[in-house]
């Protein structure tokens, strides 16, 4: 008996000494974290003052969350506490740490969110417990947080329903456009799903459009993703832009072609409304960003960020827009690129920094006057090999 303890309590010495060293190593690690500097290179020095990078960084085997700023690098949690399999994507982590009253007891899916300057506005997904009946028609309840007063209001609700039991109800996307929450949901039923668009006018306090996306059968077999744009304040039009990659294989390289079907719905008239864009919008390596009565085509190329700007409303292609930057500001392609929504206009951000030698480029351009904002990059000073990911940049 006193045998099988001792082998018992060595088993467990052993293994406490593995899980403690394993530890050690981390804490050691606590020392030599990766540091990042934004540093600007041409344009206004407070180009870039109010901008927030959640990044991963992946260092010796080892995953951390990161907020990147001109203000400097913070790590916000011991990484003994973490690990690849359980990391909360840093956007839903930043909103707990800025608004924790609000976020608590809410669904932990950044998706379910979204900022204005002055306001966090929540739409909740619907899951019905065992014990609940299925229905045709469920209510989800709106809400919203003001971040000067602290106060937090149940904006009204919105009356989802179909011909068939409701299995679930999963919000993809919410954006904010003054007056109007455009929320894009999956609705699943019995054997089926399907995506749809409501738009609740804030102001009114009611779903003014309801939308089914109908996708074709390509972009449903490649799995497409829908950007949705509030156009024209006069007469307010919802701009849907689908989009699915196809791969084909050229000389042992793997290159993605993009496509895009453009649906336009008057949000007033909750009507489908005719919509044509110009071929060269469906380009592979360029983005797509809207505002106002514009659609503007976003390309890099070395040293030329590119801007084509086309007016939706009157079918109208305008002048190509060259903005000059520094030849190598970004790495050699632009699938490493991610376009990001600013206070004044667009920004280009390079996604990964592999190197303490590759920085990270970062554009920010004014529309519609087409004017550089600022240039600048984004240096690691690391060590053991360390490499960083910016997991989703917003400017505060």
């Amino acid at each position: 008996m006193k045998q099988k303890k001792r082998m018992i309590l060595g088993l467990a010495i052993f293994f406490m000494g593995i899980i403690c060293s394993y530890y050690v190593r981390i804490a050691f690690a606590e020392t030599t974290k990766p540091s990042f500097t934004i540093t600007i290179e041409d344009g206004e020095e407070s180009g870039l003052d109010s901008l927030h990078l959640p990044t991963y960084v992946w260092q010796g085997g080892q995953g951390q969350s990161v907020e990147v700023s001109t203000e400097g690098t913070q790590y916000k949690k011991n990484p003994i506490f973490q690990s690849m399999y359980i990391q909360q994507p840093f956007g839903m982590e930043s909103l707990r740490l800025r608004y924790p009253d609000f976020i608590r007891g809410k669904e932990a899916y950044s998706s379910n969110f979204t900022e204005s300057d002055t306001y966090l506005f929540y739409a909740p997904d619907y899951y019905p417990s065992f014990q609940e009946e299925k229905k045709k028609e469920i209510s989800l309840s709106l809400t919203s947080y003001n971040k000067e007063t602290k106060g937090e209001e149940v904006l009204g609700n919105i009356t989802v329903s179909s011909e068939k039991l409701i299995n679930h109800v999963t919000i993809r996307t919410i954006s904010y456009t003054e007056p109007y929450l455009v929320i894009q949901m999956m609705i699943g039923e019995e054997y089926d799903s399907s995506t749809h668009i409501y738009v609740y006018d804030i102001e009114k306090q009611e779903v003014v459009s309801k939308i089914k996306a109908e996708s074709s059968p390509e972009a449903e077999e490649h799995g497409s993703t829908i950007d949705l744009f509030v156009l024209n304040q006069e007469d307010p039009m919802l701009l849907s832009v689908e989009s699915w990659q196809v791969y084909s294989e050229e000389e042992d390289e793997i290159i993605p072609e993009v496509f895009r079907t453009f649906t336009m719905y008057s949000i007033e008239r909750d009507e489908k409304v005719d919509v044509t864009v110009p071929e060269e919008f469906n380009k592979t390596d360029a983005y797509l960003y809207a505002e106002d009565e514009m659609v503007y085509l976003i390309q890099y190329e070395e040293g030329i960020v590119s801007i084509l700007p086309y007016n939706i409303y009157t079918e109208t292609v305008m002048e190509v827009n060259e903005i000059p930057v520094k030849a190598d500001i970004f790495g050699e392609t632009n699938y490493e690129l991610e376009l990001i929504p600013t206070h004044e206009g667009i920004m280009l951000l390079e996604r990964h920094i592999y190197s303490s030698d590759d920085p990270a480029g970062v554009v920010a351009v004014r529309l519609p006057s087409m004017e550089k904002i600022v240039e600048g990059s984004i240096k690691m000073e690391a060590v053991n090999g360390s490499n960083a990911y910016f997991e989703k940049a917003y400017f505060e």
